[in-house]
């Protein structure tokens, strides 16, 4: 499995009921994203924050596909704010339950342990995966001033698959029968 990412939303992989981080927060403080930053004529605040003279604006994240403002011309080596996406591999196992990735605000609401048991409780009780994660983020409402957000896959709440009967290729393609 691939998770790729930019930005500051951690995804989780949730094996034996821990949470494992697949990906790191692009921090301006980050020392790759500080030297990037400098190239390009932004600072980073000492507090961690990202600032250039010319924007008012300070930022907490490094990379984001979003800001126009801090993206001047078409060259992405010249952007304040970066857009290149990390990648994580790795394999998924049978003890793998639930993959998801939430605002960072969320984490400031409710640990990833309470997530992990919330999900857990809500499936179980037969509620479907959307009405468990809304009822989520409904419990953490007035705990944040920011946005709050999750997405969840959880492999036993999807349709099974039908088996795969062969593969060919077919024009340098590679084509799944399904």
């Amino acid at each position: 499995a691939v998770v790729s990412w930019v930005g500051n939303a951690p995804t989780f992989l949730v094996r034996n009921n821990k949470a494992i981080p697949l990906t790191c927060t692009h921090t301006p403080a980050a020392i790759d994203e500080k030297g990037r930053i400098a190239r390009v004529g932004g600072v980073v605040t000492p507090d961690g924050y990202l600032k250039r003279e010319a924007h008012p604006e300070q930022l907490a994240v490094a990379r984001s596909f979003g800001m126009k403002l801090l993206k001047d011309g078409d060259e992405p080596a010249r952007h304040l704010v970066g857009t290149e996406p990390d990648l994580t591999k790795f394999e998924l196992t049978a003890n793998d339950s639930m993959i998801f990735t939430c605002t960072e605000s969320l984490l400031e609401c409710c640990t990833t342990d309470h997530i992990i048991r919330a999900v857990a409780h809500g499936l179980k009780r037969g509620a479907p995966l959307p009405d468990v994660l809304t009822e989520l983020l409904r419990s953490c409402i007035g705990a944040s001033t920011h946005n709050l957000g999750i997405a969840a896959v959880v492999p036993s709440t999807l349709p099974k698959a039908p088996k795969r009967t062969g593969i060919f290729t077919s024009n340098a393609s590679l084509y799944s029968l399904w």
